[in-house]
């Protein structure tokens, strides 16, 4: 859920030898982000597709890194996205999703029990963000481990 897709393009403005990629399901969304990045002459390194989490358009082992934020809360459900972002992770790769603090620890991981994440560690933690006393947000990560591309469920 990119939208706008502010921050791949901050990702790409901090970090100048990435390659960011950012996918939504809204064609405007990604025309808005498209044209953001042209204006911000980053359209080299800042790549945006339609696309839905469930289903990445992007082949097995591509990134090092992928990052969700604000969006998990709206997946119909969990398992086959996990499955999805596990296949396009490289060997070592690391996922981070953020989302609202009020998505449940135990959904997530139950869902992670039924796909090739179901021996990796999760991490969550609280994050505050901004001038707020509390934290809105959590964040869950995870870390590939191996070279297996088995895919369970």
């Amino acid at each position: 859920g990119t939208g706008p897709g502010t921050l791949a393009r901050e990702i790409a403005r901090n970090q100048p030898r990435l390659q960011v990629y950012g996918i939504d399901l809204s064609e405007d969304m990604i025309r808005l982000a498209r044209e953001h990045a042209k204006r911000e002459q980053l359209e080299e390194r800042v790549h945006f597709e339609v696309g839905n989490v469930a289903h990445l358009p992007y082949p097995d082992h591509y990134f090092d890194l992928v990052v969700s934020t604000i969006s998990m809360h709206h997946w119909y459900e969990l398992e086959q996205p996990l499955r999805d972002l596990y296949r396009v992770l490289r060997p070592g790769g690391r996922l981070w999703i953020y989302d609202f603090r009020f998505i449940k620890v135990q959904n997530v991981e139950k869902a992670l029990a039924s796909t090739t994440f179901a021996e990796t560690p999760l991490e969550h933690t609280l994050v505050r963000t901004g001038f707020f006393p509390f934290a809105l947000y959590r964040r869950f990560a995870l870390q590939k481990t191996g070279s297996s591309d088995q895919q369970q469920g």
